[in-house]
């Protein structure tokens, strides 16, 4: 890849506020400037604190707009006067932007999209399902290539009409993310006994409810405490049902926290509880730091994340007695911290972001 140094990358994102696109995608830009690539990350949204994780070698472009579809003017400029060799966009509203601003803009431009989530499943506000899959699969086909970060995810863009997909598992694992996991945190709400920890948006998909019902059926067979990490629309009912439970005095909502790895290496079992899943990232960072998983088997990345529960424990959907005798289970049977270790350096930015690369990069 000699010719690296005359390629300009662009990457696409709505915002910098740290969900798992943006994160995934921010790995990719460090890593591509890492390799002396010209890499040029356009925001569409405003700077926010978490500007601090790019490589001062990206180039940082914000185009400080409220709407995704105000910024098809900006990229439509920004296509013509840059002219880069490729792009890689994630977000279905992302993709429709850039792939009209590429048509409008009447430049050769290699684009790639990348799916993150479960398409026919992450639609609750979508009025007319069926036209918005229509448009998003015809949309997606004007794309180059289409990247599903785990084989359902793929599979259901194939269904939906998606062609030319291609899977590839999100860029997790690097030497930062085990610093990290060494940050002084305050850590005074821990009591000692069992930890177990949840860590995600506070919304329907996650499922937060399920692990309060599991979790007080677990509290009634041992001493244990329960983080949940994430803020949503849902923390109010969450409160509520934990102390309809009676655990409120054993559950501890941190709300948001910038950097949730000191925590789940402090946890003994970090738990996934979500209705469905396009990969989990959290389940690698977990992991990374040998602190072991009970997931539901949900569509479809943690069981091929922990490849039909060699590396973590799988539970049935919405079953929360089954959830509760796999996290004591988790707890007093635990995996090889070694074998968990080494699962999570399979999805390392290293190797992941050279198939990205053979993506964006046309020979």
């Amino acid at each position: 890849m000699d010719s690296s140094n005359q390629i300009k990358i662009c990457l696409v994102l709505p915002s910098l506020y740290g969900g798992g696109a943006e994160k995934m995608m921010s790995n990719l830009a460090n890593h591509f400037a890492e390799k002396k690539l010209s890499v040029d990350l356009i925001i569409f949204g405003k700077r926010t604190h978490f500007d601090n994780y790019i490589n001062k070698d990206v180039n940082l472009i914000f185009f400080n707009k409220q709407r995704a579809i105000y910024g098809v003017l900006p990229l439509i400029s920004y296509f013509r006067e840059e002219k880069p060799s490729s792009v890689l966009v994630t977000m279905p509203y992302m993709s429709i932007v850039t792939i009209a601003a590429k048509i409008l803009s009447f430049q050769k431009i290699h684009v790639v999209i990348r799916q993150p989530n479960y398409l026919s499943l992450n639609v609750d506000k979508v009025f007319c399902k069926k036209c918005y899959f229509y448009l998003v699969s015809r949309i997606y086909n004007l794309g180059d290539s289409v990247i599903g970060i785990s084989k359902g995810v793929s599979s259901d863009l194939e269904e939906l009409g998606v062609e030319n997909v291609k899977t590839i598992y999100n860029p997790v694992f690097n030497t930062r993310l085990l610093e990290i996991a060494k940050g002084n945190v305050d850590f005074s709400m821990i009591r000692g006994t069992a930890l177990f920890i949840g860590v995600g948006r506070l919304v329907k998909q996650k499922n937060f409810t399920l692990l309060l019902d599991a979790f007080s059926i677990v509290r009634k067979g041992m001493d244990a405490q329960l983080l949940i990490l994430g803020k949503g629309p849902d923390l109010k009912d969450l409160e509520e049902h934990a102390d309809q439970l009676n655990i409120k005095g054993d559950v501890v909502f941190l709300g948001h926290v910038m950097n949730p790895m000191p925590y789940i290496k402090k946890s003994d079992v970090l738990v996934v509880s979500s209705l469905w899943e396009g990969f989990g990232n959290i389940i690698v960072e977990a992991l990374s730091v040998k602190t072991q998983v009970v997931s539901t088997d949900c569509h479809s990345g943690p069981r091929e994340i922990l490849d039909n529960g060699k590396y973590g424990f799988l539970t049935n959907l919405n079953n929360a007695s089954d959830m509760a005798f796999v996290m004591m289970k988790a707890y007093k049977n635990k995996k090889d911290p070694g074998l968990l270790f080494q699962r999570s350096k399979m999805f390392d930015v290293n190797h992941i972001s050279s198939l990205y690369l053979n993506e964006l990069i046309e020979e």
